[in-house]
């Protein structure tokens, strides 16, 4: 279904000058659960040792569904799914999926959703790019501050050691044992959105340690940063919590960050758990929220946050 997309004046008329001090109710929801719903596939190319994430998009398809039919009738105001959740054909699936419900039976406005996003670029090296696109309540997808859609790309592939394969128990995915890359094109530019939170950007996984893309978002005066991840288990501060306190208390810039549950350290029994981390510039020490998913439910316990000015 055709939809016209949102422009920034539309989408921020009346609040785009209010203070950034405010609440939200966030909710995550982890749609891969385990390697049934999509699992990394190596392959080689020219000498070097790559992996690519391949969906199950049938059994994904039917969880968008119902996905869209429980936040509609929940107090989430703003929904993320995680790093790569969707294959790119889904991202439409999405869209229509919320322009055909019922808007005013929820209080859902943002969607900050990790997809795999197809390269149009027939002469690309690898076929798509790891990407995270933020939609209003009805599917639209935002408009940045400079025009372009909201739609970020990520610029650092992650290099999977041998290491992490055990630990995240992908030995026989990913056989022969190697150091694999994370196949995908590279994206080149930094969307900033402004808005109910000020002003805000995506970043994904690795890119909330690279240097080359902190420095932008410093550069653009940013507020807020949506850290969309892969990597599970965030009930201690591993990598993700200490770059993005690091972040914090470098740059003054505020992060939450939202993890998936298909890779996690499954070493000797241990759980993966969904879990939101949010890390505000004027609390010490700052919080660190973990979510829980509720059975039966495909929405992570959603909580209410305050949002510093």
């Amino acid at each position: 279904m055709d939809r016209t997309r949102v422009p920034l004046l539309a989408q921020t008329s009346g609040i785009s000058k209010a203070p950034f001090r405010d609440s939200v109710i966030v909710g995550v929801a982890p749609l891969l659960y385990s390697l049934a719903d999509a699992k990394p596939v190596p392959f080689s190319l020219n000498g070097s040792h790559y992996f690519q994430l391949e969906h199950e998009e049938g059994r994904l398809r039917k969880r968008l569904a119902d996905l869209v039919h429980e936040v509609r009738k929940s107090p989430i105001e703003l929904l993320v799914l995680p790093e790569l959740s969707l294959p790119h054909s889904l991202l439409p699936v999405l869209q229509d999926l919320l322009y055909d419900t019922d808007t005013s039976s929820g209080a859902l406005q943002w969607l900050v959703v990790g997809w795999k996003r197809a390269d149009p670029n027939p002469r690309a090296v690898f076929s798509a790019y790891n990407s995270a696109c933020v939609l209003d309540g009805s599917g639209n997808i935002l408009a940045g501050a400079s025009g372009p859609e909201w739609i970020q790309d990520k610029h650092n592939p992650y290099t999977m050691s041998t290491g992490e394969q055990e630990i995240y128990s992908l030995g026989a995915e990913l056989a022969p044992p190697v150091n694999r890359k994370e196949a995908m094109s590279v994206g080149d530019r930094i969307v900033v959105y402004e808005g109910r939170f000020g002003r805000c950007a995506v970043v994904i996984c690795e890119d909330l340690v690279q240097d080359n893309v902190q420095r932008d978002l410093t550069e653009m005066n940013c507020s807020l940063i949506f850290a969309v991840l892969m990597d599970g288990l965030l009930e201690r501060l591993r990598w993700a919590g200490n770059a993005s306190l690091f972040r914090r208390d470098a740059t003054g810039v505020d992060v939450l960050i939202a993890n998936s549950l298909l890779l996690g350290n499954r070493e000797k029994g241990h759980r993966v758990e969904a879990a939101v981390g949010l890390h505000i510039s004027d609390q010490n020490p700052a919080p660190y929220l973990r979510i829980q998913t509720s059975p039966g439910s495909l929405i992570s316990s959603h909580i209410k946050i305050d949002l510093p000015g």
